[in-house]
């Protein structure tokens, strides 16, 4: 398996071009499938909540007292997940295990190097809404990400003229091998809302979208220099996830959810063949 997980540690974030189809690195013929895929979901959450079919909460979003202090324990969270990611990477952790017993050590992994986020949650004594976690409507929320990420998936494929493909691409949804990464991947959202609020607590909703934005771009800009991209590539990159990451981030804290897009996530990670 590709070590998806600790480049998303490093940056993150809730789409990972760096870990998908290594015969086209930084590709846009990759990677504009992938925006329009999740854009996609975003605008079927926004049309399913239209509809009433998924909730859309309209009460007012938890505020912080101190919120340079939440933002500064984010930091230190972020440091925290870093330096546990690298303890995993040097086999410091638990070990693999054989059999059937990897993939429980596999999960009780990420559930450690992840562990920071609600340490600070708690120490804080904040609910789990702070970490965009649904408290109501669990199961209509994971159906409808499953839903949309299936759509999603048939764009992407779709623009790429692949669709012949998604035959695979179901059956691999449910594979236990790519399953047992859901919970880094769900982990990975998790991770981006939790500082995203504190962020927001700290400079507002618009800023903290854009900066957001702005980091995620720039994760990328160094692996595409060390792959010799054009820089016309490079630019088109950086234009796409500035507008791209702000979305997704818009419409999952309208919906007060990191579920549904966990969902779309897996499932489109399952499309671009992360977990290989």
């Amino acid at each position: 398996m590709k070590d998806f997980m600790i480049y998303s540690m490093l940056c993150l974030v809730l789409v990972d071009e760096g870990v998908a189809e290594p015969a086209q690195p930084a590709s846009l013929r990759f990677f504009l499938p992938v925006v329009c895929a999740y854009l996609l979901a975003c605008g079927g959450w926004i049309a399913l909540a239209k509809l009433k079919l998924v909730g859309r909460p309209r009460t007012p979003f938890p505020i912080s007292a101190k919120p340079w202090l939440d933002l500064g324990l984010g930091g230190i969270a972020v440091v925290g997940i870093l330096v546990l990611g690298c303890a995993f990477r040097s086999g410091w952790l638990l070990p693999r295990g054989p059999g059937s017993l990897s993939t429980i050590y596999w999960t009780l992994n990420n559930l450690i190097i992840f562990s920071p986020v609600f340490i600070v949650v708690a120490v804080r004594r904040q609910g789990l809404e702070t970490l965009l976690l649904p408290r109501d409507g669990v199961l209509r929320d994971a159906v409808a990400g499953i839903a949309l990420g299936v759509a999603s998936a048939v764009l992407y494929l779709g623009l790429r003229g692949e669709v012949a493909k998604l035959p695979a691409v179901l059956s691999g949804v449910v594979d236990p091998k790519n399953v047992a990464n859901f919970v880094p991947v769900f982990l990975e959202g998790v991770g981006l809302a939790f500082l995203f609020v504190r962020i927001r607590w700290a400079i507002g909703h618009r800023p903290a979208l854009l900066i957001s934005g702005f980091l995620f771009a720039a994760a990328h800009i160094p692996r595409q220099m060390a792959a010799s991209s054009p820089l016309g590539t490079i630019i088109a990159f950086f234009i796409l996830n500035m507008l791209l990451v702000p979305a997704i981030l818009h419409v999952t804290f309208l919906s007060r959810s990191i579920l549904w897009i966990g969902m779309v996530h897996y499932v489109l990670d399952v499309a671009t063949r992360a977990f290989e």
